[in-house]
C-alpha cells in the first residue's frame, strides 16, 4: 500500500528533509517508487522508481527548496512501477500537484471525459485524473479546497489525497475516504501522514481526519471542514508513546498487531489490486488446497487447514517444507 506525507514548517525551514525522514517511516508498508513536491515560487517535483536512499542519492531530494510540500511512497496498483507513474502527479499546466493512496475505481470514465475536453495525460495511473480534475475546477474560479471537494464528488473508490497548487501558495489541502490520513501540529508547524509513526518524531499532538472531511492548512492555521463545508472543532490528542510503541499501534508485540491487521489487509488487497478481480470467478471452482510451510508457519497452516475445511468445506493438506 502507498504512503503519504505532507508538512508546512514555520521559520522557513526546508520541508524536503522532513518529508524524506517521515517517508522513511512508511517503508514498512512496501513501495517501489518515491517522490516529493515542494513549493518555492513554483512547484518543484522530483520522483523516480526505486528506494528512498537510491532516489535521494540520484536526484538530491533533500535539497529541494521550499518550507512546505508533499511526499509519497508508491506501491504500484494502477500502472506499472515507473518514473512517470510515480507520485506526485501534476496536470499539464502544472497548476496542482497531488499524492494519493487508494484506488479510484471509475478513473477510466473520468479520464476519457477529460481527454475529450482536451486534457493530455502522461501516466497510466488513476491519480493523475485527480490533478487534472482539480486544475479544471480551479480554471472555473474555484479555490483549491472547493476544487478538491468537487473532484471527490465525481470519484468512486477509496482515497487519501493531499494537494498543493501554485495558484494558492502556502496552502495544503487534503481529504480521505476508506484510506488512512492523520494530522499533527506542534510549535506552529503542521503535518499530515498515512499513519502516526511517520510523524511521531516531530509531533505527538495528533488529530484524525474523518471520512470526506477536508483539511485546509496554511502557515497560520489548520481548519477542518465536514462534507457540508461546516468548520469542525477538533482538539489534538497527545500521544505519549515512543516511536516503537506507535508502530505497534498499542499492541504488546508486532505479531499481535499483524494478526489484527489481517482483515484490513485483505480488504485493501481486494480493493486495490486489479489482478485479484481476474481470478475471483475461478476461486469458486477450487476443489483442493495445499499449504506449504515450515517452522511456526507450519503450525499456523495446521490451524488454517481446520478453518478452511470447516468453513469452506474444501479438502486441505499441509506439507512441511
Amino acid at each position: 500500500m502507498c504512503g503519504i506525507v505532507g508538512c508546512i514548517l514555520k521559520d522557513n525551514r526546508k520541508a524536503a528533509p522532513v518529508l524524506l525522514d517521515c517517508a522513511k517511516k512508511l517503508e514498512y508498508r512496501g513501495y517501489d517508487s518515491v517522490g516529493l513536491a515542494t513549493y518555492d515560487e513554483k512547484i518543484h517535483v522530483k520522483k523516480d522508481e526505486g528506494y528512498i536512499e537510491s532516489v535521494d542519492e540520484a536526484l538530491d531530494l533533500a535539497d529541494m527548496p521550499g518550507n512546505y510540500g508533499i511526499a509519497h511512497v508508491r506501491w504500484a496498483s494502477v500502472g506499472k512501477p515507473s518514473k512517470l507513474n510515480s507520485h506526485p502527479h501534476l496536470d499539464e499546466e502544472e497548476t496542482v500537484a497531488v499524492v494519493h493512496n487508494g484506488t479510484i475505481t471509475n478513473y477510466t470514465q473520468l479520464k476519457n471525459k477529460l481527454i475529450d475536453e482536451g486534457h493530455k495525460f502522461i501516466s497510466q495511473t488513476d491519480t493523475e485524473v485527480i490533478s487534472h480534475l482539480m486544475e479544471k475546477f480551479m480554471d472555473e474560479e474555484l479555490d483549491l479546497e472547493h476544487a478538491l471537494r468537487k473532484s471527490i464528488g465525481l470519484m468512486d473508490g477509496s482515497y487519501a489525497i493531499v494537494a498543493i497548487s501554485r495558484r494558492e501558495p502556502n496552502k495544503i489541502v487534503a481529504t480521505r475516504k476508506d484510506s488512512p490520513l492523520v494530522l499533527g501540529q506542534k510549535d506552529g508547524s503542521y503535518y499530515l501522514a498515512s499513519d502516526i509513526p511517520a510523524m511521531i518524531k516531530y509531533t505527538n499532538r495528533i488529530m484524525e481526519l474523518n471520512k470526506k472531511e477536508i483539511v485546509v492548512i496554511t502557515k497560520e492555521k489548520l481548519e477542518i471542514h465536514d462534507e457540508h463545508d461546516n468548520i469542525m472543532s477538533r482538539t489534538p490528542i497527545e500521544i505519549d508513546w515512543t516511536p516503537e510503541m506507535v508502530e505497534k499501534n498499542g499492541y504488546e508485540h508486532y505479531m499481535l498487531k499483524e494478526i489484527h491487521d489481517q482483515p484490513e489487509s485483505v480488504r485493501r488487497t481486494l480493493l486495490q489490486i486489479d489482478e485479484i478481480k481476474k481470478i475471483l470467478d475461478d476461486i469458486g471452482e477450487i476443489e483442493k488446497i495445499c499449504i506449504v510451510a515450515c517452522g511456526t508457519s507450519y503450525h499456523a497452516a495446521l490451524s488454517g487447514k481446520y478453518i478452511i475445511e470447516s468453513e469452506a468445506r474444501i479438502p486441505t493438506n499441509v506439507v512441511l517444507a
